[in-house]
């Protein structure tokens, strides 16, 4: 917990929810006689030939372990009409690119969970925040420039760390309140992340540990939180924070609380010539952007980070934020974050041969020439 506030205090959450959004879609998939491995748009594409082109082969199982090729974000305002999942996942199949095949890659991609969260009121008959609410989470930040509508799902739900560990502590304890075959693959590897610092289950992050150790982080424009979870000793811990505070110390604190690693360790390297010019260029997804860039007079390799669209605005329109990036090997450079954080960027080539960076979600690059540098 934050020094400032007390396991009573009701805050938000953010993505943290997303185990428990995985839990809903489990029981909704159970309880309908569907497995993981059915196709979303059996679910969800029936009426409508583009919505059905859009989801292809993307299966739940890819949705929940990030691994659907779904672009990372979108925040549009659908309204609060009781159908805005519904024109939420509409909006992106008809404007929002796909960034990779099904499977083809970890992604993480809170876009894919708002399709899950259609889904789930598809399966269920009910609306996904009222799913929320009978389960004793409050729906709607306190901190937002844009509408809860326009938020992705459930990233909106409030609560107190001692209700979201309890639920999730009672799930996690007992799978049969999800279901027995389906409790397994959620806190087990489903796909490595390639940023090295968890791989991931269904709908959770698994972390280094002489243990099982699942859980997720979650931020909104106030709040950082962060959950972790230990299966064997069924001991958890959840934190909120400032969003401005240190997450690495954060991570240290409580990785050290349940023996988890904080992270993925950061190789020390060169930080000059090493591959600069293959490198150099524009890589962006729908909400945000990255330029590589070589300044010849510091001689130096620089990070320009600027959010796009929607998320733009959510951020209070900042300016591009740009920092020094030094090339630890071929296929993975570091840069820092707006907080002064080291943060590794992978190179990743897919298989048609686009190149891309990847902090966690996939940004194909999209332009070969930047300030007068050549680019392969």
């Amino acid at each position: 917990m934050s020094a400032q506030h007390e396991v009573s205090d009701t805050l938000e959450i953010g993505s943290t929810l997303k185990p428990l959004t995985a839990v809903l879609a489990l029981r909704a998939l159970s309880s309908n006689g569907l497995s993981v491995d059915t196709p979303v748009c059996t679910v969800l594409g029936d009426s409508d030939v583009k919505l059905r082109s859009y989801l292809g082969s993307i299966t739940f199982r890819d949705v929940l372990s990030h691994r659907s090729g779904l672009n990372a974000d979108a925040f549009v305002d659908m309204g609060t009409d009781g159908s805005e999942l519904q024109r939420y996942v509409n909006y992106v199949a008809h404007n929002v690119p796909i960034l990779a095949s099904p499977g083809e890659l970890f992604s993480y991609s809170t876009l894919a969970y708002n399709v899950l969260g259609r889904a789930i009121e598809v399966l269920t008959g009910r609306r996904f925040t009222t799913l929320l609410r009978d389960m004793g989470f409050a729906v709607g930040l306190r901190e937002s420039p844009l509408p809860l509508s326009a938020l992705p799902s459930g990233a909106h739900a409030l609560c107190t760390p001692a209700h979201f560990l309890r639920t999730m502590g009672t799930i996690l304890d007992d799978p049969a309140r999800i279901h027995p075959e389906l409790v397994d693959p959620m806190i087990r590897l489903q796909q490595p992340n390639p940023t090295g610092a968890a791989a991931w289950a269904l709908g959770a992050a698994i972390y280094p540990s002489g243990s099982l150790v699942v859980g997720h982080d979650g931020a909104t424009l106030a709040r950082f939180s962060v959950f972790r979870y230990d299966v064997r000793r069924r001991t958890g811990v959840f934190g909120s924070f400032a969003i401005d505070a240190p997450r690495q110390r954060i991570k240290e604190a409580i990785g050290q609380v349940l023996d988890v690693a904080s992270g993925a360790s950061i190789p020390d390297g060169p930080s000059t010539e090493l591959g600069r010019l293959p490198l150099v260029g524009t890589y962006e997804n729908w909400q945000y952007r990255r330029t590589l860039w070589w300044d010849d007079t510091q001689g130096t390799l620089f990070c320009e980070s600027q959010p796009l669209r929607d998320l733009a605005v959510l951020a209070g329109r900042p300016s591009p934020f740009a920092s020094p990036a030094r090339l630890v090997r071929d296929d993975l450079l570091v840069t820092r974050n707006p907080v002064g954080e080291d943060m590794p960027l992978n190179v990743v080539v897919l298989g048609d041969g686009r190149k891309g960076l990847h902090d966690g979600r996939f940004m194909p690059r999209v332009d070969n020439t930047i300030r007068g540098s050549a680019a392969d």
